[in-house]
């Protein structure tokens, strides 16, 4: 085993008081220097939206420092989208538009106390002739979003580890520790590779040779914000952990900072195709001690859509639209295997994930119109491509996917 050896040391600095203090103050200099339009609270017109381009890279990593908390916040930092930028009180919020809805990817990036004042000035800037959807957002927001008469609705949650306590006994996580068992007596080794102390570009070669190879493979599509894969941008500020067998590179995870929890999410998952039996499990379990012993608290496996949804007794209604988005992706996406495969490590918790919206109503349009933000070439691409790629999973898991949404609605329709 080639990890700990101290490589992550470097990147603790990030999650320090101080690191986070000259974030700070390198952000209020690039500010009062910036010519990006800020959109005052006030004003029940904004002077102007705040487009990508306008927001350098420094100072989105300023606010990611500062308040990046929610599972899926760095990968803002690769593009995409618009920014609205609120001056007092301090906040950013990421967002697209898309037909009457203005789409925002996660939480806003501002502190606690002043998410619902910034998100009214983001109302007042849309005008009350669009509607707003967040994405993916946090739970602990779910309050003060329904005192600001937003709507919610869950839709998933995300798997999370304590780093301190995790320590899976008995029957909890026992086919993890086979499999991590099986790889190791193959003779499959971690290394861990951190960019800050120096360049490995035929390493990183090797890494992109493996995720062409596991693209190639891969049936589904991305999802804009949250599935984008880039293990290469911002290298710096990530780590990696690779797997070896026999000299030859089989696997390898990237690991994206949660700064404000200081944690990691586990971003990328990658397996060539000639993998040992057992690689995944030992590079995530590998990677969780690796950050425990460099003091880290968290880590997470990211969004399992759809899993341990409770239903919504005062609107059964919404469980419809949930079955009907369920039904478009079924074909693409084996949502009931990915929760099998990140429950199968014995998460500490799970974070139940939510979409909010306002006005406080779920409508076929609204559903449209977020489907045609994420997914590239929108909901008409999904009608065009589901006949072939059910057809194509027929084979595999006979109505395994049509099965798997009856079940969802079966036990919401009951449960409500």
């Amino acid at each position: 085993m080639l990890v700990g050896d101290g490589r992550v040391k470097q990147l603790k600095c990030l999650f320090s008081y101080a690191a986070l203090s000259q974030a700070g103050q390198d952000w209020g200099q690039d500010m009062a220097l910036s010519q990006v339009a800020v959109v005052k609270p006030e004003l029940s017109v904004a002077e102007g939206a705040c487009p990508s381009t306008a927001v350098s890279d420094k100072e989105i990593f300023a606010f990611l420092r500062r308040f990046g908390r929610n599972t899926n916040s760095f990968l803002l930092a690769y593009g995409g989208c618009e920014w609205f930028w609120s001056d007092s009180p301090l906040g950013l919020i990421p967002y697209v538009r898309s037909g009457h809805t203005f789409v925002v990817a996660g939480d806003p990036l501002c502190a606690p106390e002043d998410t619902l004042p910034v998100l009214k000035a983001f109302s007042r800037w849309a005008g009350s002739q669009y509607r707003i959807a967040l994405v993916l957002v946090s739970n602990w927001l779910v309050p003060l979003f329904k005192e600001a008469g937003y709507g919610t609705i869950e839709v998933g949650s995300d798997p999370f580890f304590d780093l301190e306590t995790w320590r899976p006994r008995g029957d909890r996580a026992k086919k993890v520790r086979s499999a991590v068992n099986l790889a190791r007596r193959s003779g499959v080794t971690i290394s861990a590779y951190q960019v800050t102390e120096g360049r490995e570009l035929q390493l990183e070669e090797k890494l992109k040779v493996c995720a062409e190879a596991w693209l190639t493979g891969r049936r589904g599509f991305t999802i804009r914000f949250f599935s984008a894969m880039r293990p290469l941008e911002w290298a710096e500020e990530k780590l990696y952990f690779a797997a070896w067998h026999q000299g030859r590179l089989i696997g390898f995870v990237t690991c994206s900072p949660i700064y404000a929890r200081n944690g990691w999410y586990i971003e990328d998952i990658i397996r060539c195709p000639e993998a040992v039996y057992g690689t995944t499990e030992l590079l995530i379990t590998t990677a969780f001690e690796s950050l425990r012993q460099e003091g880290f608290s968290v880590a997470t496996l990211g969004l399992s859509p759809f899993a341990n949804s409770r239903p919504d007794t005062e609107h059964p209604g919404r469980a419809r639209v949930l079955t009907f988005i369920l039904t478009a992706l079924a074909p693409f996406y084996n949502f009931r295997g990915l929760q099998h495969y990140k429950k199968k490590f014995a998460p500490s918790w799970w974070e139940p994930v939510y979409v909010a919206f306002w006005p406080n109503r779920l409508t076929w349009s609204l559903a449209l119109d977020v489907v045609d933000a994420l997914i590239p070439g929108g909901f008409l691409r999904l009608v065009r491509r589901w006949p072939p790629s059910y057809a194509r999973n027929l084979p595999e898991q006979p109505v395994a996917a049509l099965g798997g949404i009856s079940h969802f609605s079966r036990r919401r329709t009951t449960q409500s």
